[in-house]
């Protein structure tokens, strides 16, 4: 099912997903879903102007 009008946008930048990645590989999955929810917080989210 779509959505019609619907926009996909980033959540992270290629930087932030490698630092989850890298969590997640030395410290496991909850390290790096707590990475995650710590970075998207941080970050306002940007919206589309138009």
């Amino acid at each position: 099912m779509t959505l019609p009008g619907a926009v996909n946008l980033p959540l992270m930048v290629d930087e932030e997903r490698h630092q989850v990645g890298i969590a997640y590989k030395q410290q496991g999955q909850q390290a790096a879903i707590a990475l995650g929810e710590q970075l998207e917080s941080a970050t306002p989210a940007a919206l589309p102007t138009d």
